[in-house]
């Protein structure tokens, strides 16, 4: 193949892909699902970020399932594509707020603030407001800061004023001084 032919051949390719996505022949979620049981942190990883790419609802469970993962980077991709997947996520995302280990309950906290959908606000709140780790509830200040909005900017103020931990209570500040330059930029 000439190099000509080459520049000819991947443009067929890009456009294969483009049109495969467009007729909905995107990623396979069965098969991606699978990976992400593969003994290869990579390929498990890889797997993770393709579900959350996929925006389809169908990805929820398995990279939910993923947070439980060995490798740190996996449960971090599985958490950033529940983040991306959005609406669809947030109810199991909610439900893992619930679960007895504190690392479980930041990484969901985590993924609910890679949403950009509003109805994370009230679960993050809660979050805030009741959560008994302090990791927990930084992690809820944060995301509640970078989602904005008037239950974010509410659980804020009124976290603001009974927070004791001095490192939440600092995230929380930090959250609102986010919250309030963003209302100045737009």
């Amino acid at each position: 193949m000439t190099i000509r032919n080459a520049g000819s051949f991947l443009s067929l390719v890009a456009f294969a892909l483009a049109a495969s996505v467009l007729v909905g022949c995107g990623p396979n979620i069965t098969k991606l699902s699978r990976q992400l049981e593969d003994p290869d942190p990579t390929v498990r990883w890889d797997a993770a970020e393709a579900l959350g790419r996929s925006g389809k609802s169908r990805a929820v469970e398995p990279l939910i399932k993923a947070l439980a993962d060995e490798e740190t980077g996996v449960r971090n991709a599985a958490a950033e594509g529940l983040g991306k997947l959005g609406k669809p996520a947030i109810a199991p995302l909610s439900e893992l707020l619930k679960d007895v280990e504190p690392e479980m309950r930041k990484l969901a906290t985590f993924a609910l603030g890679q949403s950009t959908c509003p109805a994370a606000a009230a679960p993050l709140a809660e979050a805030l407001e009741k959560d008994p780790a302090p990791a927990v509830r930084i992690e809820a200040a944060g995301a509640l800061g970078n989602l904005g909005g008037e239950t974010a900017e509410s659980a804020l103020a009124t976290a603001a004023n009974k927070e004791k931990d001095k490192n939440v209570k600092a995230a929380i500040v930090q959250a609102l001084k986010s919250l309030l330059a963003g209302r100045h930029t737009n």
